[in-house]
Formats: C-alpha cells, structure tokens, sequence
C-alpha cells in the first residue's frame, strides 16, 4: 500500500509539472497582446535577448509582434545622445537587436499625447519625431518617460514557436514598465515565475504527501501482523 501511495505521489507531481508546462506554451499566445511581458527564460540561447524582460508594444493583423528590452540601460544618457535638446542625465535604453538606430519612447500620460500609440492604461509608445523631441525637452522624470535605441521584432507565428520551446514565459506588465531597479528586473520575475510553478506543484503533491503520512503507519501495522501471522502459523 505504501508503494502505490509513493508512486501516486510521484505521478501527480509529475502530472502537475507537464500541466503548467502545456499551459504556459500553449496558452503563451492568447496572451500576447500589447502590455504583455516576456520573461526571458534560463534556456533561451540567443545572446540578444539573455536575461531580457520585452515589453508588447504591438501586435500586427498577420501575427507579427513588436516589443522593446525594459532591463537594458545604455551606458548614454539622453544628455549626451540628444545635446541640443537640454536633456535629463537619465539612460538611454537597448531597445533590442532590430534597427538599432531607430529611436522611440515609453510615455506615461494621463490623456493620449498626439502622434503616440497606446500599449496599455496610461502608457503609449512615442515614435513620431516632432513628439519625441518635445518629450525630451521637456524632461520628464524616467518614472514616466524613457527613450529605446532599436527594438525587438517576431515574424508571424515566431514568438509562439519560441514560447512553445519554453524560451520566454509571459507576465502583466503595468507595473514594470518604469521599474525604478531595471538592472535587476529579470532576476526578480524570474524568480517569481519559478515560485509560482513550485506553488502549482505544490498544491497537487502535498495532499498526496498527507495521503501517504495518513496511511503509512496503518500499512506498516498491517506488514507487521502479517510477519507475527505468518511466523506462528501451523507447519
């Protein structure tokens, strides 16, 4: 009886794991909507996108995705990169691999600037150049405005593909968007990714777990009778 609870144990851990896997890869692309974060993930080899959190920032009709790197300020400040513009000291950031010398923004807006695009709530992606040089100049704090040089770019069906590879796993991104720690953003949802595939694992191994501590010593009791029974009986 012990054994059998063991291997229960065992089989619905292992249900539990290939559950959340399925679940991530398969439902990855229902979730990719402008807003959505991508978690780069431990297994992923493209050195462009290593330890890279991507922030959705459009999605075409024909599957195509646009988005840009939040965790990779540049060692540029907008200052330097935009002289004439009187800027702040803030970062410019690596946007991603895709054009490196396009430039846009992440604006934070309580109404639709002109000539921006919404991603989220508040939020919009300024490419326009008109806008983006009176943004600049107007230097607004980083907590509401920051700068990308390039972008990272999927072909129809791209991104799915890798998601279904286990490359990146998917977060809401309203409140990372302008995270004040970016250098360690990765880290710190990483991290609560793999906590929630241990707290979904959790869940279905530990009442397996109780199972087996409430039967094991009725199955021990019931091995032991069994010896005493079999050593007195009657050659």
């Amino acid at each position: 009886m012990l054994g059998r609870l063991l291997l229960a144990v065992m089989l619905s851990t292992f249900v539990c794991l290939a559950a959340i896997f399925l679940t991530e890869a398969r439902g990855g692309s229902a979730r990719l909507t402008p807003g959505t974060l991508l978690v780069a993930s431990d297994r992923l080899g493209d050195p462009n996108f290593a330890e890279s959190v991507v922030l959705i920032i459009r999605r075409d009709d024909d599957g195509g995705t646009l988005g840009l790197v939040l965790n990779r300020p540049a060692d540029v400040t907008l200052a330097k990169a935009f002289p004439q513009l009187h800027a702040t000291s803030d970062p410019v950031y690596e946007g991603g691999p895709v054009a490196p010398d396009a430039v846009q923004a992440l604006l934070r807006s309580s109404s639709k600037p002109e000539d921006a695009e919404q991603v989220m709530g508040n939020i919009y992606s300024v490419a326009h150049k008109a806008r983006l040089e009176k943004s600049i100049a107007s230097r607004l704090p980083a907590a509401d405005f920051r700068v990308y040089l390039g972008y990272a770019g999927w072909g129809p069906g791209q991104l799915e593909n890798e998601i279904r590879q286990g490359a990146w796993s998917t977060a809401s991104g309203a409140k990372y968007v302008f995270d004040g720690e970016p250098n360690s953003l990765w880290q710190r949802l990483n991290r609560d990714s793999q906590s929630q595939v241990a707290r979904g694992c959790g869940a279905v191994a530990w009442p397996a777990l109780a199972l087996v501590n409430k039967f094991a010593p009725r199955a021990r009791a019931i091995r032991a009778a069994s010896t005493r029974c079999a050593a007195h009986r009657p050659l």
